[in-house]
């Protein structure tokens, strides 16, 4: 019975010490991003990191070829693979996630899969920047898909916000069945189709990526991280296999701007999760669409492809809808319509308990005097 009890005393010592050590390295990791947060505009530059690293990693696709992007997609995957496994490892986070949110990992990987795939096979097709707008146009849809699956508000703004977008889409990809786009000259093609359809694809399936983000509390970044890039190697090589023939690179330069496209996303990944660790979505979301100007710059000087007017109107658009559903998301979320409502109200029901009050007085003086005035009166008349 005594060497139970000892036994159970150290078992209780034992887990103890695993919850003290737990509980340190929580404190220390709150510690550590408390003091990311008051570094200024940090996660703001995070935001701006991620929306380079993506947008140069792209522009590198379109500029490596002889390649299948979606193969140069796994190569990227791979380095990212081994990178967040040694993460996962070093942080002890479970390799299979919180149990009740695996659906939603999954989810993620797949969803994820698709909207980096089919961006990387659209600016093969279309343009860089018109490709990039449709598909940053995500954060717009993530409103309504919000409503749809998780129960989430859905307001005239969003509505607003959905068909600035939608018209920004149309005036970029320019479709000839719409009177007003018609051009018989410089009539659509299906490689431009194509293109249109695979942006839009990574567009949707990035929205609904974001999704499964919302509802990944509790399993570790770097686990999704990771089997994102898991399914992506598979996905990816079964699809090479399928529709085209594994082709390595040609050269040493091939193969360091492939690295360069797994360096980006590997620091693409890790600086969008720190900005969404010390920004709120809302500022990280307008500062994505920075992505749009960045595209623009790649596109004007290196691949010399022409930019249309009404493709850069599209794109003012979409990037103005984004930066509006961010700012919109900021000041909700900062209570700025219920402070005005507050400050208003209150301001309105000061005006009318200080004139109500006024009133009272102003009653009560002019009473008192009529009453004065009376018994004056009256006491002239007794007195005659």
């Amino acid at each position: 019975m005594g060497s139970d009890q000892l036994k159970d005393k150290r078992t209780s010592a034992i887990e103890k010490k695993v919850d003290d050590v737990v509980k340190q390295k929580q404190k220390a990791k709150r510690s550590y991003v408390n003091r990311m947060r008051k570094v200024p505009c940090l996660g703001i530059f995070f935001a701006l990191m991620y929306a380079f690293c993506m947008s140069t990693a792209v522009a590198i696709v379109k500029f490596i070829h002889g390649i299948h992007p979606i193969e140069i997609l796994v190569m990227r995957s791979i380095m990212q693979a081994i990178v967040f496994l040694a993460l996962s490892m070093k942080k002890g986070a479970p390799l299979l996630g919180t149990l009740n949110e695996r659906w939603h990992l999954f989810g993620r990987a797949i969803t994820g899969t698709l909207n980096q795939g089919g961006w990387y096979l659209s600016v093969r097709k279309i343009s860089l920047m018109d490709s990039s707008a449709i598909f940053y146009s995500a954060p717009v849809f993530v409103g309504f898909l919000a409503f749809l699956f998780l129960g989430e508000p859905f307001g005239i703004f969003e509505g607003i916000s959905i068909v600035v977008t939608i018209v920004g889409v149309l005036l970029i990809s320019r479709p000839q069945f719409i009177p007003i786009f018609s051009d018989k000259t410089h009539p659509m093609t299906s490689e431009t189709i194509e293109g249109l359809i695979l942006a839009l694809l990574g567009s949707f399936t990035f929205a609904l990526s974001n999704i499964h983000l919302r509802k990944l509390q509790k399993t570790a970044t770097e686990v999704i991280a990771f089997w994102f890039s898991i399914l992506t190697i598979f996905l990816g090589t079964i699809l090479v296999l399928c529709f085209d023939e594994v082709k390595m690179p040609k050269d040493a330069f091939q193969w360091f701007l492939i690295f360069l496209v797994g360096l980006c996303g590997i620091l693409g990944q890790i600086s969008f999760a720190l900005a969404l660790k010390i920004e709120k979505a809302g500022p990280v979301s307008i500062v994505q669409s920075s992505n749009i100007v960045i595209v623009l710059i790649y596109q004007l000087t290196f691949f010399n492809e022409p930019v249309t007017l009404l493709s850069l109107v599209g794109a003012v658009l979409i990037g103005s809808s984004v930066v509006l559903t961010g700012l919109k998301d900021m000041l909700v979320k900062n209570h700025f319509v219920e402070n005005i409502k507050n400050i208003t109200t209150r301001t309105v029901s000061w005006q009318i308990d200080h004139s109500s009050k006024d009133n009272d007085l102003y009653l009560e003086k002019y009473s008192s005097f009529f009453a004065n005035n009376i018994s004056n009166t009256l006491k002239g008349v007794h007195g005659a």
